[in-house]
């Protein structure tokens, strides 16, 4: 289980460990470095909107295109919007393990260190294991992410439960986020007590 704290010896210098964060959402690409420090900062935070043909394609070149500076980096993390497992991700109209590979075998050659993981699970772990958030550490605690889809965290007394994927139960014949994710809510322009 991750910790954020260090020991109080390091000198400040030392204390910035710089990571390149990636995340894949439906319709768009969030990227930046992020720090831990006294704080979990982030820096270079930006956005890259794909268009939506050929999306696994658009979705791969985006991905090694951020890759081009990972060595300004001591590891990268992607985040998934789909189920990650040890030895791949489940594809969905993307062809999500397609761009796990390619980015894993770029980064590969250089020795830089690449995560995956589910982008709701890598969501509650930033709310969990923020310095000021040691209460959502006790207990259960369920992290939901409402965009293009429902993403979902949920951990028991700080530990992961991964992959759980709330959006995909079926609401009304179809996966929840297709009836209520923000996604829809724009789609329908909905008010939020509507959409509620």
């Amino acid at each position: 289980m991750p910790s954020f704290s260090l020991p109080a010896h390091i000198d400040q210098h030392e204390r910035i460990m710089n990571y390149l964060g990636i995340d894949i959402g439906g319709t768009a690409i969030k990227y930046g470095g992020v720090n831990f420090g006294e704080a979990i900062t982030t820096s270079d935070f930006d956005m890259m909107l794909i268009p939506q043909t050929q999306r696994t394609e658009k979705y791969t070149s985006a991905v090694l295109s951020l890759l081009k500076s990972a060595d300004k980096y001591k590891a990268v993390g992607i985040g998934f919007p789909s189920v990650v497992w040890e030895d791949g991700i489940l594809d969905l109209d993307i062809k999500f393990n397609d761009i796990w590979n390619a980015a894993s075998t770029l980064l590969h050659k250089t020795k830089i260190p690449i995560f995956a993981i589910n982008d709701a699970d890598a969501a509650g772990f930033a709310e969990l294991y923020n310095p000021g958030a040691s209460d959502l550490r006790k207990g259960v605690t369920v992290v939901l992410t409402l965009g293009t889809g429902i993403g979902s965290a949920i951990f028991l007394d700080g530990e992961l439960i991964p992959n759980t994927e709330f959006g995909m139960i079926q609401i009304h014949g179809v996966p929840a986020e297709q009836y209520a994710a923000a996604s829809i809510k724009r789609r329908d322009g909905l008010a939020m007590q509507e959409w509620a």
